[in-house]
């Protein structure tokens, strides 16, 4: 199965445009498993903070909890990776180098972004740089030669250790996602994708117990 890691840039915009092609890569991830989403605590913090900025929340009405609730639900859809390569790719920006190590240590083959000073380096140790629309056309392509279960099987089995009991939840969640584990209220106004996200965050709960 493709495994790739994801742009913060790539999840801010599937959130406030649904109907793009980010937005559309997170359906196909949710709805097909089209794909297997490698990804990192530093990735999903930054994710947080950028929905959180005040031009970024123009155009979202998503509150500080749905944030949080949004961003954990990503978190444990995705294989998180540790974070400990250290290495130096991306000279104009140091920070990005983040989602090469996620890549590299998640054993992904693509990183797709819209960000110039990654998709400039186009190969990385055997990771391609890909914008969002050059990745659905992959996708798309695969779906037409495999056809997916709509199951969330290795979901399932990454979580099957967390009770129904939110309290006992905290237990097993990795440390870094504990500070911002939601109480899970009905979801208000939010855009499809956030939807999608809260109400599998809500299934895999019950599915756990």
């Amino acid at each position: 199965m493709i495994r790739a890691v994801l742009d913060a840039n790539i999840y801010i915009s599937a959130c406030l445009r649904p109907q793009g092609p980010p937005g559309k890569i997170l359906r196909l991830l949710l709805e097909s498993q089209a794909f297997h989403l490698v990804g990192s605590a530093p990735i999903f913090d930054e994710v947080r903070r950028g929905l959180h900025y005040p031009r970024v929340r123009r155009y979202h009405s998503l509150s500080p909890e749905e944030i949080d609730r949004w961003v954990i639900a990503l978190a444990l859809i995705a294989e998180s990776t540790e974070g400990r390569l250290r290495l130096r790719a991306v000279e104009r920006d140091p920070d990005d180098d983040k989602y090469l190590v996620a890549a590299l240590e998640g054993c992904a083959g693509y990183l797709v972004s819209g960000d110039s000073d990654l998709l400039e380096l186009h190969e990385y140790r055997g990771v391609r740089m890909i914008t969002a629309q050059a990745f659905l056309r992959i996708l798309r392509k695969q779906e037409h030669s495999h056809r997916f279960a709509m199951a969330v099987c290795s979901i399932v089995v990454k979580i099957k250790v967390i009770s129904y009991s939110l309290t006992l939840a905290y237990v097993y969640f990795p440390p870094w996602l504990v500070p911002y584990v939601p109480n899970i209220p009905a979801p208000s106004t939010m855009s499809p994708i956030v939807v999608m996200l809260d109400k599998t965050w809500l299934r895999l709960i019950k599915t756990a117990h």
